[in-house]
Order: structure tokens, then sequence, then C-alpha cells
């Protein structure tokens, strides 16, 4: 099979038979469009590359998921007993206004609401100033910049926490985090993109074709 049988056999319109090239020949196909056309061919394989893809190239994914973080973010909330009786507690009714120096509670959920979404996890650092250790922030951390690194015993040894080169570690017990439970991953949960990596791909790279066209002909867009 020659490269234009084969750029044919994976760019084909039937479902089935798009990207069923190994990982070696798929590379060697995009490389040799990109030679070709001048155009890059995306592909999508961390955080920040499925955030890239739907905040700025995909408009309706973003919608959906900004729908999602405003409904969640509108919840109201109030803390209650085990039994389902509205207490008070000014610290926490504090927080549930004001979790730190920068956002509001309701800004909060709708980043936590937004980052489960797309990337299917959310962390939250639990700031403790006070020295009988009591809660005093609730500061976001943003997934693309987190490794969870794994224990044997305690499924959660640490949380990393790289930004602007500073890199901080955290005890499992100072972070909560939210995940999408994910059947291949027992630490990290599975977002929107991860998902649906294969259609998003196909989707960014036929629109980017398509989009500058090609200076040379016979090639499938």
């Amino acid at each position: 099979m020659n490269i234009w049988q084969k750029i044919k056999k994976n760019f084909s319109n039937e479902p089935q038979s798009k990207f069923r090239a190994d990982f070696e020949e798929s590379r060697k196909i995009f490389e040799y469009l990109e030679r070709l056309s001048g155009i890059r061919i995306d592909k999508i394989t961390d955080y920040n590359s499925y955030l890239d893809a739907v905040l700025g190239k995909i408009w309706a994914s973003y919608r959906a998921c900004d729908m999602v973080s405003n409904v969640v973010s509108s919840t109201r909330f109030q803390i209650v007993n085990q039994k389902g009786i509205p207490q008070k507690d000014k610290e926490m009714e504090r927080i549930l206004k004001h979790p730190n120096t920068h956002e509001t509670f309701t800004e909060l959920l709708y980043l936590t609401a937004m980052h489960i979404k797309l990337l299917g996890n959310a962390y939250w650092f639990k700031d403790s100033e006070k020295l009988d250790g009591s809660l005093t922030q609730l500061i976001p951390l943003y997934p693309q910049y987190v490794k969870v690194h794994p224990d044997k015993k305690k499924k959660i040894g640490k949380y990393e926490y790289t930004r602007n080169g500073n890199v901080v570690f955290y005890r499992p017990d100072q972070i909560i985090h939210f995940k999408r439970p994910n059947p291949k991953d027992p630490i990290l949960g599975i977002g929107d993109i991860e998902a649906n990596l294969q259609l998003f791909n196909d989707y960014l790279n036929q629109s980017e074709i398509k989009t500058k066209g090609l200076e040379r002909g016979n090639v499938p867009a």
C-alpha cells in the first residue's frame, strides 16, 4: 500500500475506517501532510492541549461546559447536620461566601465545574493558617499543573503543583480532589476531551485544512 492509499484510507468518510493505522504509521502520515500542505496537524496529548482545543477552537464544546458550570455555580448551599437540619457556623458561612481573597464561592464553583467537565479533575487546597489547623481558605489548583503521586498503601502519596517554575508538594489531607470516575484509572478522572479524543482530533485537523485550504491538489481534506 503506497502513501496515498494509506492517507485515503485514514481520512475516509466511513467512521469505522478512520485512523485505523497504528501509531507509527499515523505519525508518518501526519508529518507528510504537514510538509506537503504547510499546515500543522494538531495532536491533542495533554491537559494544556485539551484546554487549547476547547477554549479557542471548538466553541460548541466550550458553550456546553459553560452552561453546565453556570448551573452548578448558581446552586444554593447551606450548612446542615447529618440529619439535614440547618446549622449555624460563622466560619463556614464565610467560606461559602468568600473562600479566598481572590474569588467568591460562585466563581470557585464555576471554575471547579469547568475543570471537571473539560479535564475530569479539579483540586481545592485547604489552607489552614491558624494554629488550631482550622480552615481559613479554599484555593483552587489548576489541573494542568498538578501531578498526583500514587502510594501503594494510601493510594495517593502526595500532590505536586508546578507553576512558574515553582514546585510545591501537598499532603493528601490538604487537597480536596474532585474527579469523574475513570474505569481505566483509579487515581485520575476523565473529562470530555479525553473521552472523545479521536473525534476532537479529527474535527480540529479537518477544520484546519478546510479553513486554510491546500496549495497542491489531490490531497483529501
